[in-house]
Formats: C-alpha cells, structure tokens, sequence
C-alpha cells in the first residue's frame, strides 16, 4: 500500500471514481492513499514529492514537471456541454397555465389531523331564532369536509372543530369565518360561499374611525345611500358582497 504526502496551495484529488474533494492546505500536509490520484494542481513553485513504501523511501524534488508527468497519467474527467439553445423548455408553453392553482381534493391528505382544533363565536340574542333555522344547512354544509359544528344556545355560542373525518386543513379556518358571518348578520346563502377556494371574507371594523357620533352616522348613511343604491352599486362595480352592519 503505498501514501502519498504533498504540501501545495489547491490541491483537488479523487478519493473513489464517484467523489472528489478540494481542500485548501496552505503549507500544511496533505495525505492519502491509493488507489487516490492526483487530477488537478496549482503549484507551480519546487514543493516536495515523498512516496514510502515497505521496501524503500524516497524524497525527490517536486517541479513542473513532476506533476505534469502525473496528470498525464490520470487525466481530469471531461464534462461534457450541453447546449440550452437546442433543449425542449416545457415551461415555455403558452398552452399551459402556469399561475393555475391545483384544487385541493379529498384523497390528497393521506392521514388524519394529530391534534383537534375548534373555534367559538359568541352571536346576539336577536340572531338566536334565525340560526335556529338554518343551523341543519350548515351542519350539512360542514360535514362534507370532515367539520363539526354546534350551536350552544344557553351560552349563545357557535363553535366549529376538525374532526377525524376531515380531509383539509385549511376548512376549519373557513368554517371560523362562517360562524363569524352568522353571527354578524350575514344571510345564510352569502356566508355559506366563503367555503369555496376562491371566495375570502373581511370583516373591517369602522366604529373607532370617527370620534364623533353625529359625523359617523352620516357619513354612514352616505355609503348606504338612498335605499341602499350606493351600497348596491358599489357590490356591481366589485363583484363583492358587502354588508354594512348597524349595532342594535
């Protein structure tokens, strides 16, 4: 088995025919053993070349010449170029739309949730019976996507939870948004649209915006307008629903 040592600045060497490594010696010694060869060197002042085996030892004086007698007999691997002019760019297709967002199915979450999560709204006393009524709906509407829901009408409370049953993750956050929509007046058939992907809610609080009262209703009213015509063509020109809700 014979080592080598060689002291140089860059010294890259093959430790196997499938990994290389490059290492930064800076006058410190470098060893391995063979089958390890040398591919690639920088040195280009007198360094020393020593090689030992069990039989002799010998230190001869390393040049130019030396290691361009030993990269001649290991030469560095050729790596082939590839032109990118001549290579298909499937990326490049204007039949594909890349900015489409794949819908999320039921088959794609392969196991359930680890841990439960659930949220609770409080509703007024003047929206109990209303829910009451539609509260079957959006039990129904929910337990398509694995959520449970219950209405508590003691406490006056909606809370919805994931379940064993659910299938994406996301749904509990939209069902957090519908109970919010139910209990701020919003009609049944309009909350029930935010389970959809591309459907999203805001609930944007104005009360705090104008300190006084007088100024605030009117200029309140003035986004309502006449029986709600300004309302109406707002949601027109949006595409939005929009609600403006009055405190009892």
């Amino acid at each position: 088995m014979k080592k080598l040592k060689l002291t140089a600045s860059l010294v890259a060497f093959r430790v196997s025919a499938q990994s290389y490594a490059c290492r930064d010696v800076l006058g410190a010694s470098c060893f391995f053993s063979s089958p390890c060869h040398v591919l690639d060197t920088t040195v280009l002042t007198p360094r020393y070349f020593c090689t030992t085996d069990a039989t002799d030892f010998c230190c001869q004086k390393a040049t130019r010449s030396t290691f361009a007698l030993w990269r001649r007999r290991v030469p560095a691997p050729v790596v082939p170029m590839v032109k990118m002019k001549n290579m298909e760019k499937p990326w490049e297709d204007d039949n594909v739309d890349h900015w489409k967002e794949e819908a999320f199915t039921q088959g794609d979450m392969t196991g359930p949730l680890l841990e439960e999560s659930s949220f609770a709204v409080l509703f007024p006393a003047y929206r109990e019976k209303y829910l009451r009524d539609v509260w079957p709906q959006v039990t129904s509407a929910l337990k398509e996507h694995g959520i449970a829901c219950q209405l508590d009408l003691i406490e006056g409370s909606m809370t919805a939870s994931t379940t064993r049953k659910t299938w994406d993750p996301y749904m509990i956050l939209r069902a957090r948004d519908l109970i919010k929509l139910l209990a701020r007046s919003v009609h049944k058939e309009q909350a029930l649209k935010v389970l959809q992907d591309d459907i999203f809610c805001d609930i944007i609080k104005v009360g705090g915006l104008c300190p006084n009262k007088e100024r605030f209703v009117k200029r309140r009213d003035r986004l309502l307008g006449p029986n709600g015509s300004t309302l109406k063509a707002i949601e027109i020109l949006t595409g939005c629903y929009v609600m403006v809700q009055v405190r009892m």
